[in-house]
């Protein structure tokens, strides 16, 4: 087949894309389907658009299976279709179809065309074409050699002349203005994407199939507007890397670059299918491959591939550390079945000493169950309740004789469920409490009102607020590299909020001591010192003065830990989650409410449910703290009971982080260089025996090889 069909089928297909994207078109009626080429190359392009397909030659439906390829198929001429069967409006494909008839049949056939559809797009031979083309079939003697001048004689119509030997003209006809507006920026379009594609389409050794080469090459401009031309590639490029040997390169790098686009999109599923095939199929022992296949798998929680990648790389490096990671922290869910096997567990009374000691642990564990894993329901509620009377009653971390770190254990459960205040969760309106005192001071250790720092805010168009809270000691040790990090590294317009426990009278010099003057940075504390003072309370002060914030300022605010350094991809991290009332750090590989939530990370809009959760967290941390008895997990415990209490009376919005899209593993010095994210990455700096330099970004995408 000569080449200029090639690029004639390439322009067509073109415009049609152009003008699916100015405006859905309804249906295209392919005239003279013939073997049904149009439909082969062109309908997955238009997969949402009905095809009907009109051939003179009966004997063509059967031998090219076109009942198969259109939806609706009708043997006739188009001379004498009864345009009543066709749907109305769309557009009617014409390739190498006028050329059959006299020049006034063909103009006829175009107008009588046009008053049913809203297009008629045209494929046009010019000048004597060799007779083999056309010897095939009955109905393919040509009547008429078409000259550029009579292209002129079609009304209405736009047209591109592809010059060779012979030559081929592409044309559209529209029979409103203002379809004939759009037809010639379709086309116009159309062709300039074509010229750009220009080197290869010379290249006539390239095109041995054009089902698979042909428009493949020329649309490579297009693909990352239309998904349904992305989807058709990646299709045509996995058939083409086990097909044609010779082209495997080529075929690896368009489908790495297509992985790579996926991912920045964070269109999850589309990169686990290119990933996929390139981890099994052509790379299944190449470890880069097989790492993202197992990241993005993690991602999708898909234990059957994450199963199969991580294994395959222990296969390869049995000191594989992500690969070990990613098989013990695999996401689980209890069945209703287990549940209630670890409910009927903790609530059969100890007998021995040994089940007197592990009574607490079957208590907390059968809870998180119910919290964690358990419908909302009246049967489940009170089966939690008559769980946490049991646990509160029972003394058995008291028993005389036990090994001490036992009894330490013992003891941190039953702080656990001390902290586990129901009463607060079921009630749907709780109190209101007052807000701290605090004062405010600015990076020069000057105090400024919080009405200032709001006004400061709208002025320069703050977009997030970056909140963490530490006593003096954590403050000395870490708020420096923190403020510089996100100074530096972040990619969105944040200010950082930290609030110092106990800083009281001394809060201005220890600002000062910072050394850090820029009037992104807010410093707040109490004055004078708050009335519960115990390390565990540090953690939870960020949750205090959550709601002022969002009311205050009304952009996100996103809760870290001061040892927390959080690298780039601030902005691509907020753009995913927008749309979610809260957004947790939530690592669901694990089966108890004190370690579900990984650093405290959590993001908080500015809306009414964020705002009646963190009025919820304020005041659950008030009242468990005032009991004197607090578990070292009490931020763990009042995210979990804060989002239970939301579930309960609302229907939340709530999202969670991505697996890669922040790390939920701490970091060792060791392992550094072995875990890699797959997006971002952040650093533990308590981890480390200095505080070393803030990390480059870890980089996230397979370079083609």
């Amino acid at each position: 087949m000569a080449l200029e069909l090639y690029e004639g089928r390439n322009l067509m297909a073109l415009t049609l894309c152009n003008l699916e994207r100015a405006r859905p078109l309804t249906a295209v009626v392919d005239i003279g389907a013939g073997s049904g080429s149009h439909a082969r190359l062109m309908r997955e392009l238009l997969p949402q658009t009905p095809w009907s397909a009109v051939e003179i030659w009966g004997p063509e439906v059967e031998s090219a299976c076109l009942n198969g390829l259109y939806d609706s198929v009708y043997i006739a001429d188009v001379q004498c279709l009864d345009l009543t069967l066709i749907p109305d409006g769309g557009v009617a494909l014409l390739g190498e179809v006028l050329d059959r008839m006299s020049l006034p049949q063909a103009v006829a056939v175009v107008n009588r065309l046009l008053t049913r559809m809203e297009y008629v797009l045209i494929s046009l031979p010019l000048g004597e074409w060799h007779a083999t083309v056309w010897a095939e079939r009955p109905f393919n003697h040509r009547v008429h050699l078409w000259t550029p001048d009579e292209l002129h004689a079609i009304p209405g119509g736009v047209h591109v002349v592809l010059l060779g030997h012979p030559a081929l003209a592409i044309m559209i006809c529209a029979r409103s203005p203002a379809g004939q507006e759009l037809a010639r920026a379709a086309m116009q379009a159309a062709h300039a994407e074509l010229a750009a594609c220009e080197r290869l389409l010379t290249d006539e050794g390239r095109f041995r199939d054009y089902e698979d080469t042909g428009l493949l090459l020329t649309l490579q401009t297009r693909l990352t507007t239309l998904p349904s031309i992305q989807e058709w590639r990646v299709k045509r490029a996995m058939q083409g890397w086990q097909e044609q040997p010779e082209a495997r390169e080529t075929h690896s790098t368009f489908l790495l670059e297509r992985f790579n686009d996926a991912v920045a999109r964070s269109a999850w599923h589309e990169a686990a299918r290119v990933i996929d095939f390139l981890a099994t199929v052509c790379y299944p022992n190449s470890q880069p491959v097989l790492e993202m296949a197992l990241r993005v798998n993690g991602i999708l929680n898909r234990p059957d591939q994450v199963d199969r990648f991580g294994s395959t790389l222990l296969s390869l490096n049995p000191q594989h550390h992500e690969a070990h990671v990613a098989l013990v922290t695999r996401e689980v869910h209890f069945s209703e079945a287990e549940i209630d096997a670890k409910v009927t567990q903790a609530a059969s009374d100890p007998q021995t000493v040994s089940e007197c000691v592990l009574h607490l642990q079957n208590l907390y564990h059968a809870i998180s169950a119910l919290i964690l894993f358990a419908d909302i329901s009246p049967e489940r509620t009170g089966q939690l309740q008559n769980l946490l009377h049991a646990g509160r009653q029972y003394d058995g971390y008291l028993l005389e004789g036990l090994d001490p770190a036992m009894l330490k254990t013992n003891h941190r459960f039953k702080e656990l469920l001390v902290a586990m205040d129901l009463e607060v969760v079921l009630d749907p309106q709780p109190p209101v409490i007052p807000w701290p005192n605090l004062l405010w001071v600015d990076g020069d250790g000057q105090e400024v009102p919080l009405a200032t720092w709001r006004a400061r805010a709208a002025q320069h168009g703050v977009e997030l607020l970056f909140l963490a809270a530490m006593d003096e000691k954590y403050f000395t040790k870490y708020a420096k590299v923190y403020v510089e990090g996100l100074l530096a590294k972040s990619d969105m317009n944040g200010w950082i909020v930290l609030c110092i426990i106990g800083g009281g009278e001394r809060l201005c010099s220890l600002v000062r001591s910072l050394g850090i003057r820029d009037e992104r940075l807010m410093v707040c504390g109490h004055d004078p010192q708050p009335p519960i003072v115990d390390y565990r309370y540090y953690g939870c002060m960020r949750f205090v003065l959550l709601e002022t914030l969002l009311d205050t300022f009304a952009v996100p605010v996103l809760c870290t830990d001061v040892d927390l350094i959080l690298t780039r991809g601030i902005r691509e991290m907020l753009d995913r989650c927008a749309g979610f009332d809260v957004v947790f750090n939530e690592n669901r590989a694990t089966m108890t409410i004190a370690d579900r939530f990984v650093a405290n990370m959590t993001l908080f809009h500015p809306t009414p449910l964020a705002k009646r959760m963190a009025a919820f967290l304020r005041l659950y941390i008030v009242r468990v703290m005032s009991r004197g008895l607090v578990s070292d997990f009490i931020d763990q415990v009042a995210l979990t009971l804060a989002r239970w209490h939301l579930l309960r009376h609302a229907q939340p919005r709530l999202g969670r982080f991505h697996h890669f899209d922040i790390n939920n593993y701490m970091f060792t010095s060791g392992n550094m260089e072995q875990f890699r994210t797959l997006s971002r990455e952040y650093r533990f700096l308590s981890l480390y025996a200095n505080n070393e330099a803030i990390s480059e970004t870890t980089q996230w995408w397979l370079e083609p090889s």
